[in-house]
Parts: C-alpha cells; structure tokens; sequence
C-alpha cells in the first residue's frame, strides 16, 4: 500500500457513495461498484485507475452534466485533472516512473483545488440572507435537519441514544489506547492525552445536547452563530491549508465538520473531501495509515483501507434497499453518516491514538502547495477552478459553482453579497434574460421538486430552453402553461413545436451552464 493507491480507493469510494445515496441510476451504480471491485481485486496500478476515471468522466457527461452538484462539479473537475496528468507521466516515464512519482506530481494541484472549494463556499455564503434567520441556509438547511436528525430513531431507538453510546465507545476506546491510566491522566503532564479521551465526549454532548436547547431558546442567535462559524471555517480554512504548519489544525477541524455533517446527509461529499484532505497528511503521519497492522475481521486480516470500502459498500447496500425496495428508517441519513463514520475513524485510528500516547508525536511539517515534481502547466486547471466558481458574478451560471445551500443571488443589477452588491464584475446578461412562470400544470408542480416552487417566480431562458427540449424529445406534455418573456403573456401553446423557441438542437449555453430558479421578491430562500 502507498500513498497513490490509498488516495485513490477514498476517491473511487467517493465516487460510489455519490451514486448509491439513492441508486437512482441503478444500471450505472451497479456498474460503478463491479469496477472498484475488480480494480481492487486485481491490483491497483496508474492504468486501472485510468480506466476508472475515464468511464466515470463519460458517465457524468453523457447523463448528468450540466445538472451537477456542487462536488459532482469539482469530482469532474479533478477526473480531468487527474487523467491529464497521467497522460504527462506516461509521457515522461523518466521523470515519474511509479505510481508514487505520479502522485507526489499530482498532489499540489488537488490541494490547491479543495483550498477553491472551500474558500469558494464560503465566500458566496457572505451575504444578506446568509445571515437572515428567516431564510437562512445555516437555520432552515443544517439546523433544521440536525434537529431532525436527533429527533428520529433508528429501529425504535432514539438516535441521540445511539449517537451517546457511540460516544461512549469512542471515548472508552480513546483510554484504551493511551498508556495513562485514569488516575494520572489529571495530572498536567498528561493533558494532551486528558483532552484526547474527553474531546470526543465533549463534542458529542455539545451537538446532542447544547444545540436542540438552543435551537428552541436563541434560534436567532443559534442561526448567525452558525452561519458565521461556517463562513469563518470555509474561507480562514482555506487560507490555513496555504500554511503547512497550520495545515494540521485545519485538516483535523475540517475532517471532524465532515463527519458531522454526514449525518444529515452530506456523505457523499465527506467522503470526497477526505480523498482530497488525505493529500494535505505529511509522511510521518500518513505512513502510519499505510503501514498499519492489518486487522481481524471473523478470522479475516484485513487492511483498514478495504475494511473502509466493505462498509461503505453495506451503507451502499441498505440505502439502496430503503430508496429501491422497502424503506428501513424515518431518517435514514443518519443511519448512512452512522456507517461512514465509523469506516473513517477505523481507517485513521492509526493516526488518532498518537492525540492520547505518552511519546511526542511526530513533528507536523505540512505539505507545500506546489514542488519541482509538478509541472507548471497544471496551474490551467487551477485558473479555470477559480473563473468557474466566479461565474455567478460574471453573469454565467449560478447552480453547482460552489453555490448550494449559500443564499446568494446575483440575479439583477444588484446582489445580495456583502462585498459585490453592485455586481461589478458581471460582463454576460445570462441571468437577466427571464421567463415568467405565471400558471403551471399542477402534476409537474406536485410530481418534480425542480417545480414546486417555480410558479409565480422566473426561469432562466437557458434552463426553459432545457426544458422544452426534454420535453420534446419525451414527446410529454409540456408542464408550463402560462408563462411571459419580455412582456408577451403565451398560453398552453405547443412550445417543443414553436418556431418561437427553436430548440432542436441543444446550444453550448444549454449544453455547459446551470442557473436556478429567480425569485420575483422576497429574501433569497435556501436552495440546492
């Protein structure tokens, strides 16, 4: 095992716990899993993995780009940058000839693209509503489903029961590994491992119990706390992981953020960002998580890493029965961030018991942005990155740029950010170009989420130009009937047919970009 091959098993799983959240493309999932399997099975090398980002890259262009999410974006992103720079290695075997060589080369433009990500994030969520608890991502989105979260129950269990047991073992497993017995770890000279076994029982209480009582006592406060703290990790977290030496306190931060947020249904991505924050591990540290003992498992040794992708594969495997077949749990997101967080602390428990063992840990040296191994050239991606997630501000697309869940709106000749409300770098009339939804056929209305809450509200022409096409092409019913564009009212007329709205054949706008909805007034609502 080394460091290529473990970054790239966490990038492959991330890719599968994206497709098997509901399996509704089951074909294609199914797919997906019988590929890791062989991969796995028949010995990770630069090729295979090769051949597992050039399928997944065809598999996202051909049916799901443009519509993507935020991570499904940047995942497509880095299949890209990832098979460019093989290419690059096999062309220079020389100078990279191991699969190590290759990801020493590869590393910094990763890092540099989860350091865009997060900075990105939280850069759009500084604004007006951001910070309206009425309307507010960080209130109506996280807290609301955190609330729900401990409020449900798992098979007739309390979930915040199981969350407390699991805790508690956490914390018992914690004093297991530390040499100091309960007696002296009071004593000063054994703080840090003191903090190592309470910290995870201190976490637990403050989000089993400090944040139901002041959801329901300070809601307001609870909200523009949060949402400040979410700003303040994203966007300083992006300017640690520039500092190698602070590298360490955002990385341990974010994984921990990562693994909460699984459990109101952010798997997906949490398993991504820990692809992309393992390459952010200096070697002293990561060479325990390769070089650990491989463990017993029903008279099976077996190596952390794929005991990792035995249990994301069971998450996989009952959120396929609950979405497919028969549903299992009230919440079943909560059962699905339960599996992922205990695939990754058993995965990098070789690194967390270094927190509570009585010998001075490793010096934490960080990793550079950049080094001599990686060509100069792969700072294009990065570049591109950065204009993609500007979009919204220059008039192109505003879904899927790092925007979900954020408030923002760009839309018009003022946006609600703080810092861009003139919207001074807006150059494209993208988002001003408008239908009005003004009637709507009530089954689309109740039937899609895209459309529940579209009418009375405007559309971009590029996403009604996507509809109609679809709707052409399925020979369906079309689902607006009565819209206006630039003060022409239509009714019930024919569209995917209407010389009015030619959209035989897809333009490239209709091809690469995404917007949401717009609002006709009102604070901007929390959206995908």
């Amino acid at each position: 095992m080394n460091s290529f091959s473990f970054f790239a098993i966490l990038y492959m799983i991330s890719y599968l716990l994206d497709q098997m959240e509901t399996w509704d493309q089951g074909f294609s999932t199914f797919a997906g899993i019988a590929l890791v399997i062989a991969i796995l099975v028949r010995g990770f090398k630069r090729f295979d993995f090769f051949i597992f980002l050039l399928i997944t890259t065809a598999e996202i262009l051909i049916y799901r780009f443009p519509n993507l999410s935020n991570h499904g974006n940047v995942f497509l992103f880095c299949n890209v940058l990832l098979m460019t720079g093989m290419v690059y290695s096999w062309i220079r075997p020389a100078r990279y000839p191991t699969d190590q060589s290759y990801y020493e080369m590869i590393g910094p433009p990763l890092r540099i693209t989860l350091i865009t990500t997060y900075f990105f994030a939280g850069f759009h969520k500084l604004n007006q509503d951001f910070f309206n608890p009425q309307v507010s991502c960080a209130g109506e989105f996280i807290l609301q489903r955190m609330n729900l979260m401990l409020s449900s129950q798992i098979w007739g269990i309390p979930t915040s029961t199981v969350l407390g047991l699991g805790l508690l073992l956490i914390t018992y497993l914690f004093y297991r590994a530390s040499p100091v017995s309960l007696a002296h770890l009071i004593e000063p000279r054994y703080r840090r491992q003191l903090l190592g076994v309470i910290a995870p029982l201190m976490i637990g209480l403050f989000v089993l119990i400090a944040v139901p009582i002041l959801s329901m006592t300070v809601p307001a406060v609870l909200v523009i706390s949060t949402a400040v703290m979410i700003i303040l990790w994203e966007c300083l977290g992006a300017a640690g992981l520039c500092v190698p030496r602070a590298q360490l306190y955002v990385v341990v931060f974010s994984w921990l953020m990562h693994l909460i947020l699984s459990l109101i249904g952010f798997v997906d991505f949490s398993s991504f960002a820990t692809a992309l924050l393992f390459t952010f591990i200096p070697a002293p540290y990561s060479q325990r998580l390769l070089k650990s003992q491989p463990i017993s498992l029903l008279n099976w040794r077996i190596h952390r890493i794929h005991l990792y992708v035995l249990l994301t594969l069971l998450d996989g495997g009952i959120m396929g029965i609950h979405h497919q077949i028969q549903p299992l749990f009230a919440y079943h997101r909560v059962v699905s961030g339960l599996l992922f967080i205990g695939a990754s602390l058993q995965l990098f428990w070789p690194v967390l018991q270094i927190l509570v063992q009585t010998e001075a840990p490793p010096a934490w040296q960080g990793v550079p942005l950049w080094n001599a191994r990686t060509p100069k050239f792969l700072l294009i991606f990065s570049l591109v990155l950065i204009v993609f997630g500007l979009s919204p501000y220059l008039g192109l697309r505003t879904a899927g740029t790092f925007t979900m869940f954020s408030n923002l709106r760009t839309e018009g000749p003022r946006s609600n950010h703080l810092l861009l409300a003139t919207n001074p770098l807006k150059v494209w009339g993208y988002q001003e170009d408008l239908v009005k939804v003004l009637e709507m056929n009530p089954d689309f209305a109740r039937d899609s989420r895209r459309f529940q809450d579209l009418e009375g509200n405007f559309l971009p022409v590029v996403e009604f130009q996507k509809l109609i096409h679809r709707y052409g092409m399925q020979d369906e019913g079309f689902p607006l009937w009565t819209f206006e564009y630039e003060g022409k009212r239509y009714h019930d007329i024919d569209l995917p047919n209407s010389p009015l709205w030619p959209t035989k054949a897809p333009s490239w706008e209709m091809t690469w970009m995404e917007f949401r909805l717009v609002q006709a007034e009102g604070a901007n609502l929390c959206r995908w």
